[in-house]
């Protein structure tokens, strides 16, 4: 990651945090004044890809956080719907994070709408191909070892959700990592 930024923000859907984010947000804070972590797909729940609802993200973030010991005055929390259109998206997104300057993200879709309006893109550097909510997930149906993966400061509220978590996956049939 790079130089200094005034205002950042990561974006992400977060179901759940895992030790990946917490290591994107402390690396980020190293890099910006104010750091905006935006949890997306507000709007949807209890599905496959987005089981957890808006508010229980938040809440664990915000434990995961903590757990951290990050100055929450550098660090706001934001929720971010989804729009039919990217400029709509875009739009919202610049209107809840005045004076955006980075996104931390390594999402192509994101990284197309930076490029697009000119905001710079830093690129998160944990092991997304062993460290994911899916598989985070998939470890909590399967009875596996989930917890490696999550921020200590917020186990025990994901524990607390693991049974939506299931609910949500059973009914959409979700095929797991094993």
């Amino acid at each position: 990651m790079g130089r200094k930024y005034e205002v950042g923000l990561f974006m992400g859907r977060f179901q759940p945090a895992h030790v990946g984010h917490m290591y994107t947000i402390t690396e980020a804070l190293k890099l910006c004044d104010k750091l905006f972590v935006g949890i997306g797909s507000t709007t949807e729940s209890g599905t496959e890809k987005n089981p957890l609802d808006a508010e229980t993200r938040r809440e664990i973030l915000e434990a995961a956080i903590a757990g951290e010991r990050v100055d929450m005055n550098k660090v706001k929390i934001i929720l971010i719907p989804d729009f039919p259109s990217d400029d709509d998206w875009f739009r919202y997104v610049k209107e809840s994070c005045p004076n955006l300057s980075v996104m931390f993200t390594d999402n192509p879709w994101c990284i197309g709408i930076c490029e697009k309006e000119k905001v710079s893109v830093e690129t998160p550097l944990y092991k997304r191909d062993s460290i994911s909510a899916t598989n985070m997930r998939g470890l909590m149906v399967s009875g596996g070892d989930w917890r490696s993966l999550a921020p200590k400061g917020a186990v025990d509220i994901i524990e607390r959700h693991i049974p939506e978590i299931k609910t949500a996956l059973s009914n959409n049939k979700q095929k797991l990592p094993s």
